[in-house]
């Protein structure tokens, strides 16, 4: 019975890592950020259950060069949540897979699509 109650609290504190907020200095349950600040504002758009995704990045018309990070962390953690792996395919020019095509939308944000190939 002993074994049983130490197993039941065992699993409930395993079972709450990563939903409390992180304690300063201690490197428990930090949540998935860059490093270090990326230059630009990103927000996925992905349908629930699917490989495509879009990253929308409020760059101000930066190049593509300027936004690549903040473009690439959201859809890298995307893909290692849906697919276990980071690797992403871009829209890209013809024969030149780093060129990532991107639109402008109504808000002035350049939208990258991509899917993950993973698995």
């Amino acid at each position: 019975m002993p074994r049983l109650i130490l197993m039941l609290i065992l699993g409930l504190a395993v079972s709450g890592c990563g939903r409390l907020p992180s304690l300063p200095g201690s490197g428990l349950f930090v949540r998935d950020r860059p490093a270090s600040a990326l230059p630009y504002r990103a927000t996925l758009i992905a349908e629930d259950g699917s490989d495509r995704f879009q990253v929308a990045v409020e760059d101000g018309g930066a190049p593509l060069a300027a936004t690549r990070e903040s473009v690439r962390f959201p859809a890298t953690r995307h893909c290692l949540r849906r697919t276990g792996s980071s690797h992403a395919e871009w829209v890209a020019v013809p024969g030149t897979p780093e060129a990532w095509q991107a639109m402008r939308d109504g808000q002035g944000r350049s939208i990258y699509s991509g899917r993950c190939t993973g698995r």
